[in-house]
């Protein structure tokens, strides 16, 4: 799960009992992965680079699809309750799957309508990372050796464990 820390008391982007995930496709999710990286050249050397900032935040622009006119009801409120507020909405941000991350607006939310129903509303999200270093040391060194294996062999070893006798 990519949420890690105390979210009580955020609100999470869903509707009708379901998350509201970003579009993803023709362009409506890209991010940008803040590094931290300080860059000093000096001239006739080499360039001094340093990383400054650990804990770099996600800065996605997302666009949503709003399928009804209470579903574009539903988002005008929620954007409203939560100005200037962090919440929970799913997207991928540390891995290529979705799952549920704080994020934050950063940009005024454009709205636009498709039909007299539909609509997409478009914003800039700052989301913040949540990876796990330990996992992400045992991908690493697991997915250089296995490549795309890996997702099968993980699954192999999950069948192998749940068919072994519990004490």
């Amino acid at each position: 799960m990519a949420i890690n820390g105390d979210v009580t008391g955020l609100e999470t982007l869903m509707f009708g009992g379901k998350p509201i995930v970003p579009q993803v496709a023709q362009g409506g999710f890209s991010r940008v992965k803040q590094q931290g990286v300080i860059v000093s050249n000096v001239a006739g050397g080499a360039s001094r680079i340093r990383r400054k900032y650990h804990g770099g935040v996600h800065v996605a622009n997302v666009t949503f699809y709003l399928e009804t006119a209470q579903h574009q009801d539903f988002m005008e409120l929620f954007l409203e309750r939560n100005a200037g507020k962090r919440f929970i909405c799913h997207l991928a941000a540390d891995r290529p799957i979705v799952e549920p991350y704080v994020v934050q607006i950063i940009s005024d939310s454009t709205f636009s309508d498709v039909t007299a129903a539909d609509a997409t509303v478009s914003m800039t999200l700052e989301v913040f990372s949540a990876r796990d270093k330990d996992l992400d040391e045992w991908l690493a060194v697991h997915y250089s050796a296995y490549g795309s294996d890996l997702y099968s062999m993980m699954t192999g070893y999950r069948e192998i464990v749940e068919l072994m006798p519990t004490p």
